[in-house]
């Protein structure tokens, strides 16, 4: 009785002449947000109240917990930072709640209030909480809509989570403006949703919102859809429906006046400015046809004082349109639609290729279509392609065609002769070589008669070739692979190509003579003494070696000799420093142990 009775005299004295205000309210840009947790059946939660872009005249709130009844109550709620920074007290009656004081002092963004509920123990899966009602007093008394996002209770334990989500969230609409609301339900296999409508206007089945014809001030209206397989679980959104003089829309056509000749075409576009509905319908009144999304085609031939009126309509207030007009001009050549291919004229040989490109001036669109009359391919980007073979002097034609305007194109002539592809060809330098066991030859390949010097390299024989064109021997060749043939095929016509030859002298020390060399060659080093040894290899295109000892001492893998430290003196030991890329070919050091200590070289 004492909290009823507080309740009232508070909402009285302190929020009377604000919620009085309450059935012109205006949209706000302050968000009430409502935080989610877990819970088990059974149990205590807490759920906390957020407010986010708050009016720096924001002096109270109201709002309603709308929860499924039988899972979820609640116990108690607390005044947050801040409210209570404000010197705001919150009061609660059942689900409805408000926040105010008895001062000008505008709330803060922050924690507002905090509230716990009593989980019911048979609850299970996703309980929405919604913030219903919710409204905000200013400090002149004026009362606004603020946007308010619920929360969610996950039961643990439960099944798997239905959760609805709508969009738009909240929308701006003038008298006679629809509204398509969708609705996304996830965590069930069953997706459907009920509408239904708090407010005025209408609503259809499948979420379509239509506002009233006329409204007094500004009115709210709210839209929810709940899941069919969980009637717990829903989402609403808010309309805000105001007199055409409180909620301004506006429409604006691009461009508004212009001349066109026979046939000439022009896209218009609409902006809406007002309404986070930007939907328009297009109509027109004289000549011509308009598309339903602005596109103008002229007539052709065109009249002596032929025009135009093209309208766009705010679908979300239909009061609200804007007019282009279209003066037709007889006899003019048309819309400055122009189409160019270049080059306009080529000449090509069998399997010769062309890259065409094409210029649109005079519509926004520069799209065109490519098309064939005659031999060869062409492909989808102007790239034309001539047979293999041709028996006599043909011609063909490529055409691009604007997408926008099927009458608008330009071709290119290409003319194509036998005699013109004859001299296409490709010549491989060194024409023949001779290589030993191990041995590489780095050959190149020219392309003439043709601007794409591009070729793939292969090869018919024993050995390996790089995609440059390197080519490497094998290590051993016996008498029956003594040849090896290099080819470079053109990317451009792949029947154009040319050829090398390779010659393999089978056996070692055959063809380019690898070497490797050791410094010093000879050397005396002291028990415990040191030196160290370079190699170099000569004659392979790999440079590498590694080190190996015979004798006393030891020798690191970088060619560091160490002697022994005694016992050892007047023996010799020898370096061995053996090609990696052919393992036959190595060099030698000698290393003279001397009695005493240190390294002295000859």
């Amino acid at each position: 009785m004492f909290l009823e009775q507080t309740y009232s005299i508070i909402r009285s004295l302190k929020v009377l002449t604000a919620i009085a205000c309450f059935g012109a309210m205006t949209a706000s840009a302050s968000q009430l947000s409502l935080s989610s947790a877990s819970a088990n059946p059974g149990s205590q939660v807490v759920l906390t109240l957020s407010l986010s872009s708050a009016s720096s005249t924001t002096s109270g709130f109201e709002w309603t917990l709308n929860a499924p009844s039988s899972m979820v109550s609640l116990v108690s709620a607390a005044i947050g930072a801040s409210g209570s920074g404000a010197n705001k007290s919150l009061t609660c009656n059942g689900m409805t709640c408000i926040v105010v004081g008895q001062n000008g002092t505008a709330i803060p963004n922050g924690m507002l209030a905090s509230f716990t509920l009593q989980v019911a123990s048979t609850a299970s899966g996703n309980l929405a909480i919604q913030l219903n009602n919710a409204s905000e007093v200013l400090n002149d008394g004026t009362g606004v809509s603020p946007t308010a996002v619920g929360g969610v209770i996950s039961v643990n334990g439960g099944p798997p989570a239905t959760t609805v989500t709508i969009s738009p969230s909240s929308v701006q609409l003038s008298p006679g403006g629809t509204q398509q609301f969708t609705a996304t339900v996830t965590g069930n296999s069953n997706t459907a949703v009920t509408w239904s409508l708090t407010g005025p206007g209408t609503l259809s089945s499948t979420g379509l919102y239509t506002a009233p014809s006329s409204v007094s001030g500004t009115q709210t209206a709210t839209v929810t859809a709940t899941s069919q397989a969980t009637s717990s679980a829903f989402a609403s959104a808010t309309v805000t429906v105001g007199s055409p003089g409180s909620t301004t829309v506006s429409v604006t056509v691009s461009p508004s006046n212009l001349q066109l000749g026979s046939g000439g075409i022009q896209q218009f576009t609409a902006t809406v400015s007002g309404s986070s509905n930007t939907a328009v319908t297009w109509t027109m009144t004289g000549a011509g046809t308009l598309s339903s999304n602005g596109f103008y085609t002229a007539p052709s031939p065109a009249a002596t004082g032929q025009s135009a009126t093209l309208t766009a309509t705010s679908v979300a207030d239909t009061t609200k349109s804007a007019s282009a007009k279209v003066t037709l001009i007889p006899g003019a050549a048309g819309a400055a639609l122009i189409v160019t291919v270049s080059p306009t004229a080529v000449q090509l040989g069998p399997n010769g290729t062309q890259q065409f490109t094409a210029s649109v001036n005079g519509n926004s669109s520069t799209a065109v279509a490519w098309s064939l009359n005659g031999p060869g391919i062409l492909s989808a980007t102007g790239q034309y392609t001539a047979p293999s073979i041709l028996d006599s002097v043909r011609t063909a034609t490529v055409t691009a065609t604007s997408t926008v305007d099927g009458s608008r194109s330009a071709s290119a002539i290409v003319t194509l002769a036998a005699a013109a592809g004859s001299g296409n060809s490709v010549t491989v330098s060194p024409g023949s070589v001779q290589l030993g066991p191990y041995g590489t030859q780095q050959f190149t390949a020219t392309v003439n008669g043709n601007s794409s010097t591009a070729v793939v390299w292969s090869l018919a024989g024993p050995g390996t070739i790089s995609t440059t064109g390197q080519y490497f021997a094998p290590a051993y060749t016996d008498a029956a692979h003594t040849t090896a043939t290099m080819t470079a095929t053109s990317v451009a016509d792949n029947t154009k190509s040319g050829s090398a030859q390779i010659t393999l002298i089978p056996g070692s020390g055959q063809g380019p003579t690898v070497t490797v060399t050791v410094s010093p060659s000879t050397v005396q080093v002291g028990l415990n003494g040191t030196q160290q040894f370079t190699a170099t290899v000569t004659g392979n295109s790999n440079p590498d070696f590694y080190w190996s000892l015979q004798g006393p001492g030891t020798i690191s893998p970088y060619g560091l000799y160490t002697a022994p430290s005694s016992g050892e003196s007047g023996r010799t030991a020898t370096i061995r420093a053996t090609s990696a890329g052919d393992t036959t070919k190595y060099g030698i050091a000698i290393v003279t142990i001397a009695g005493g200590s240190g390294t002295s070289g000859n």
